[in-house]
């Protein structure tokens, strides 16, 4: 570890070393071609892995820098500040921090270098088509056999399992269990005989998504993560650190692109008229509240909590809400030019905007659909009797 720059663990100093750190960089140009984008991300991550600026929330033992997930949120805000592209690090801080929670020994030793290098591309099995926001529901089973396991079901809405080498996955192996008891957790091999992937083109002309089924496959005792029947408790570690890691760093990127539409309009010098002015008011103000919102996220996150707190529902759903508004004023902007590609209509990127005005689309199902994280905060924070069961 020598050859690393040594990182402070007070948030300032290290935000200063990272700011000065990347100011120095020269970042790679991302190619719009799927292929040569996906090539240079896992080359940008390697270089950023080989400068000790990944896995900062890992032990040092795992090939960490013993520091929190919030040193590698607050990376990943200068970074995007700093014009640099994200690396595909969504593995690293949700389904490496699992392992390195509760993998044995070998499991880390086989599974976190590769994937901090991104030599090794990892997805997530949770979602199924008919139990998406409610993961207890879930269908795909796991039986025990001599030596391991044969899995067999579907899963869906996985995020780059097209280019994945390795899936996280849940899968019922107790079905006589209550349904939040019964659910393991395995790690295993998209290349393992009997997996089939197919990809979810979407609006915006991308297959980003999968759905992954499994027909008899064979998974060794090795690939069970912790204990047996104990994967719900897992599946709530990876999931509250997606939601927690998620929300610092989307924040900072949708900030960005605020300023990014605003400074092009500036630029390209035509009168703003009064409902744009209080359209960007409004905007700003949501911005100011996100960053409040996100302090005791911050705060979960550097104590090393692993509980999933009932508020990421809540920070979920008023995220989601301002990135589609925010995409949606956007492509107000550009009028009949939404329509029209390789166009600038008053200084507008109309192909950046349209593109995130489609994906934007979505974020309101992902990771949670809006209407879920409303029944959860009306139960667990308000105190509203659950639905259907009015006293």
């Amino acid at each position: 570890m020598s050859e690393l720059i040594e990182l402070p663990e007070d948030l300032g100093e290290f935000r200063r070393v990272a700011r000065a750190w990347l100011a120095e960089q020269k970042f790679p140009v991302i190619p719009n071609d799927p292929d040569e984008r996906l090539q240079a991300l896992r080359d940008w991550q390697r270089y950023l892995a080989s400068k000790g600026w990944l896995g900062l929330g890992w032990p040092v033992e795992c090939g960490g820098r013993g520091l929190t997930l919030v040193h590698q949120a607050v990376f990943a805000q200068e970074l995007t500040r700093a014009g640099g592209p994200p690396p595909m690090i969504n593995a690293v801080d949700v389904v490496g921090s699992t392992i390195v929670e509760f993998g044995d020994d070998e499991q880390k030793r086989r599974l976190l270098p590769k994937m901090l290098t991104a030599e090794e591309v990892w997805c997530q099995g949770f979602s199924e088509p008919n139990s998406g926001s409610d993961l207890a529901s879930l269908t795909t089973t796991a039986e025990r056999v001599e030596g391991g396991f044969i899995v067999n079901g579907q899963k869906i809405w996985s995020t780059r399992a097209t280019v994945a080498t390795w899936i996280a996955l849940l899968v019922r192996t107790d079905r006589s269990a209550p349904a939040h008891k019964g659910i393991s957790y395995l790690v295993l091999k998209l290349d393992t005989p009997g997996i089939t992937v197919r990809g979810i083109e979407q609006l915006n002309g991308e297959a980003e998504f999968a759905e992954v089924a499994f027909e008899n496959v064979f998974v060794p005792e090795d690939g069970l993560l912790g204990s047996l029947n104990e994967g719900w408790a897992y599946a709530m570690h990876t999931l509250s650190f997606e939601r927690g890691c998620y929300m610092l760093r989307r924040t900072t990127d949708l900030a960005m692109d605020f300023q990014m539409v605003v400074d092009e309009l500036r630029a390209g010098g035509a009168p703003v008229e009064d409902w744009v002015a209080r359209r960007i008011g409004e905007l700003d103000a949501d911005l100011y509240a996100f960053e409040a919102q996100s302090r005791p996220i911050a705060a979960r996150l550097m104590a090393r909590s692993d509980e999933p707190d009932v508020t990421d529902s809540l920070d979920k759903m008023v995220l989601a809400a301002f990135e589609q508004k925010l995409s949606r004023w956007s492509r107000e902007l550009l009028g009949g030019y939404a329509n029209i590609s390789s166009r600038h209509p008053g200084g507008l990127d109309a192909d950046r905007i349209v593109q995130r005005y489609y994906w934007s689309r979505a974020a309101s199902i992902y990771g949670g659909t809006a209407q879920i994280q409303r029944n959860i905060v009306a139960e667990r924070i308000l105190g509203l009797p659950r639905e259907g069961k009015l006293q």
